[in-house]
């Protein structure tokens, strides 16, 4: 009677455990979109987040940086502007360029602490901007703007 005890107290504990991996698990594979927006650090106004089949979004825009990532493009307005926050708990940059690297001509290169945010930058003129982290070559944004 002790084994079948052992054996039942067994599959449940993995049975149980289970159950938290996979809970575990799906908030993981939360998409940026998905996920609960938060507040940027220091934002004067609020922000516009609309999915990007609803149009171009305008006003000023936050972008969040988190699980390395800052999310799906987006397309705006011009003179919008956006805030990046930064909700990683390690450093990252909003640079104009790709992969990694910095345009020649680059119109912003800002570092972010864990936590924090930029100023918002305005995108007067129309066009395709993109934007990467130096420090994470591997994430890379892309600002339409019309």
């Amino acid at each position: 009677m002790f084994r079948t005890h052992r054996r039942w107290t067994a599959l449940i504990s993995l049975t149980a455990i289970t159950v938290l991996l996979a809970a575990c698990g799906a908030s993981e594979t939360l998409t940026p979109s998905e996920a609960p927006a938060s507040e940027p650090a220091t934002s004067e106004a609020p922000s516009s987040e609309a999915p990007a089949s609803e149009g171009p979004q305008s006003g000023q825009i936050t972008i969040t940086i988190s699980g390395s990532s800052f999310g799906e493009d987006i397309t705006i307005t011009a003179g919008s502007s956006v805030v990046f926050v930064n909700n990683d708990s390690f450093g990252h940059t909003a640079t104009h360029g790709q992969n990694g690297a910095p345009e020649a001509d680059a119109l912003f290169d800002v570092p972010l602490a864990d936590g924090a945010s930029t100023e918002p930058i305005v995108f007067e003129a129309p066009g395709v901007y993109n934007v990467t982290c130096k420090i994470h070559p591997s994430m890379n944004l892309t600002i339409t703007v019309v």
